[in-house]
């Protein structure tokens, strides 16, 4: 991703509706699923400026937590949020031993560009999860909503779950949870996305609406979570998935 769009991450995305939104989702279903490996040893792989692990740290006090990202200015940002154990990495060489963590995270990480070998990846994820270990992941969802946002933040692949899951199981993990997200904005995001392929240059959706919308937004997304977390959501922009690693 471009320094300038960690710059603008970093200024709007403790209050920008989608993160405020999808993060709630994402750490209530680390409660409802698995709160004991969410305060053991946790990695964030692909931490960017370090907003969820901050959420994270805040909800379930681990007893550590590392952020790991390939981009040092990203890591600089997530410093200032006062964050500890910082690693300059990448996903597929996790400088860690094995079976060290008993959750990882990595959130909209695995389908960027400078991800060159998936295969390699889950293979380090899954390394460095203990066994029974939970992984959580979140991907953009369905080749249709590629547009100049995934230009500007170098999204090269987007998902599905009828080839994501399979690989999963490949890996060595058991799904525990796999639904789609942001299910009822999803028309309106096809039209912006289809419309957005004609701009001249990319330019990502990491821009604040008015308040009264942005606060109209992110209620939205908290209502649909609360859904999501009983069922299983047919489409949306995102695909959330909890796995857990196999071999006891």
């Amino acid at each position: 991703m471009r320094k300038e769009e960690y710059d603008r991450l970093f200024q709007v995305e403790d209050r920008h509706w989608w993160y405020r939104g999808t993060r709630r989702f994402f750490l209530d279903l680390l409660a409802a699923y698995c709160p004991g490996e969410a305060s053991g040893r946790v990695l964030d792989a692909g931490c960017g400026t370090g907003g969820f692990l901050a959420q994270l740290r805040e909800r379930f006090r681990p007893r550590e937590a590392v952020g790991l990202d390939l981009c040092p200015e990203a890591l600089e940002m997530a410093g200032r949020r006062g964050l500890e154990g910082l690693c300059l990495a990448s996903l597929e060489d996790i400088p860690f031993p094995d079976g060290h963590f008993t959750l990882v995270s990595c959130l909209d990480v695995l389908c960027h560009r400078e991800v060159r070998d998936e295969g390699r990846a889950l293979g380090e994820l899954w390394r460095v999860l203990e066994p029974g270990g939970f992984l959580l992941l979140n991907l953009p969802a369905f080749g249709i909503l590629r547009g100049s946002h995934d230009r500007a933040v170098h999204v090269a692949r987007r998902y599905r779950k009828i080839s994501l899951l399979p690989r999963l199981e490949a890996s060595g993990f058991r799904v525990v949870k796999a639904t789609y997200f942001n299910f009822l904005l999803f028309p309106a995001m096809v039209a912006y996305r289809l419309a957005s392929r004609i701009l001249p240059s990319p330019s990502s959706d990491l821009w604040t609406p008015p308040t009264f919308l942005n606060r109209w937004l992110e209620a939205l997304l908290v209502i649909e979570g609360r859904v999501a977390l009983q069922r299983d959501l047919p489409w949306g922009s995102s695909l959330a998935v909890l796995a857990r690693r196999e071999g006891w």
